[in-house]
């Protein structure tokens, strides 16, 4: 029986909104912070070169399947301005990572995952191109219960590549057999298979214990 549980992260236990006001606020903050790098910026200008970074992060990403880094998405950024300052990169990275969207728990999981956290060794797996799961999970006081946090940057590439679940294996220490991944994404479910995961698809709290009774885990 195993009991090394691996979760989807956005829409499965934590709800993820990017609109557009999300990114004018990130905006207006890097707006702020640039000022003492390059003078006279303006907000178009601004949202102009963030615009081209994210276009060539997507096509990179369609085209190859590699997943980049946040500072490497922001050096690009940053680069279109004309501006090449490692302090700068760091700032933007900071800024956007956390205020280009806003994330909060899904109905139920704040009450499920100590739940679970009492019988077994949890896990994450997301693709996000930054960490800023681990400030949204601390927040709610729910990183404690998680044994280890992978997410795309680190490995490379984005679910349902098997690199990323190989490397959230290794990390959990455990073989592929002994994990049960839960997603909210077929392909994702799929791509778990493929590595030799157990793997099931669910979108709520309610459904996460449906998926654990069927499988004798719960």
């Amino acid at each position: 029986m195993s009991k090394e549980l691996f979760f989807d992260y956005g829409e499965l236990l934590f709800a993820y909104r990017f609109t557009p006001e999300t990114l004018m606020r990130a905006h207006s903050l890097m707006l702020s912070q640039l000022a003492r790098f390059s003078g006279g910026l303006a907000m178009e200008q601004l949202a102009s070169a963030h615009k081209l970074a994210i276009q060539a992060y997507l096509k990179s990403r369609r085209q190859s399947g590699e997943e980049w880094r946040m500072d490497r998405i922001m050096g690009l950024f940053l680069g279109n301005l004309g501006i090449a300052d490692e302090e700068a990169v760091r700032l933007a990275t900071e800024n956007y990572k956390l205020h280009d969207h806003d994330a909060f728990p899904m109905h139920g999981i704040p009450e499920l995952i100590p739940e679970l956290a009492g019988t077994y060794s949890l896990h994450i797996i997301s693709n996000l191109p930054h960490d800023s799961a681990l400030h949204r999970l601390r927040g709610h006081g729910l990183l404690e219960h998680f044994n280890t946090v992978t997410f795309s940057y680190e490995a490379g590439y984005r679910k349902p590549r098997p690199e990323i679940y190989q490397l959230a294996l290794q990390r959990a220490r455990c073989n592929p057999n002994q994990g049960f991944f839960i997603s909210h994404d077929q392909e994702e479910v799929d791509g778990a298979r493929r590595v030799g995961m157990q793997a099931s698809l669910a979108t709520n709290a309610d459904e996460i214990r449906g998926v654990l009774h069927e499988n004798y885990l719960y």
